[in-house]
């Protein structure tokens, strides 16, 4: 397994298995006699934290929309880098929306008695520890990329892409070799 497999599979999958963590860490602690009071605290952090992010999200979007006529950028934008960016973008706006609406939630189904309302709030609970965790996770990684995109890239960010010219018989071979992407020559 290569260095690159690594960073791949946890910006796939490292958010969402620190949200399987953090439910399961908040769970247990609200089952282990947290009061309402230190969970409302820890909701309202939360809710403002997630509005920071969201915040910071935007501020990411438009430093982005700024440089977007840099070399890099287009070269961002000419692969598959648009499509993974703008899902790190969403995916970080949904999980700080929908963190905001749980946490709204968990103010209020406490108040509420009816007869499965212990097992629908620790269900709360852990969909709310995993939205955080989630969130900070993904946030981590789409700051990371962008940190990446705008100094790391600094060096290239005034050059143009580089043209690879081909002669025709080496476009024949490299189209040949996409076609079937296990043949060997």
């Amino acid at each position: 397994m290569n260095k690159d497999t690594i960073y791949w599979a946890i910006e796939q999958y490292g958010p969402y298995l620190a949200g399987v963590l953090g439910a399961g860490i908040f769970v247990c602690l609200v089952l282990h006699g947290v009061s309402q009071n230190a969970i409302d605290k820890v909701l309202d952090i939360a809710v403002t934290l997630a509005a920071i992010f969201i915040g910071f999200i935007g501020a990411l979007l438009g430093i982005l929309f700024m440089i977007r006529d840099t070399s890099a950028i287009k070269l961002l934008f000419l692969s598959e880098g648009k499509t993974i960016l703008k899902k790190h973008f969403k995916r970080n706006i949904i999980g700080g929306i929908l963190l905001v609406t749980v946490s709204i939630m968990l103010y209020i189904l406490p108040e509420i008695k009816w007869r499965y309302s212990d097992i629908v709030i620790y269900i709360g609970y852990g969909i709310w520890g995993f939205l955080l965790f989630f969130l900070l996770t993904s946030t981590y990684i789409l700051i990371n990329i962008m940190i990446y995109l705008i100094f790391d890239n600094e060096k290239n960010m005034n050059k143009e892409p580089t043209v690879i010219k081909m002669d025709e018989e080496e476009k024949r071979k490299l189209k040949q070799r996409n076609k079937n992407p296990l043949l060997i020559t």
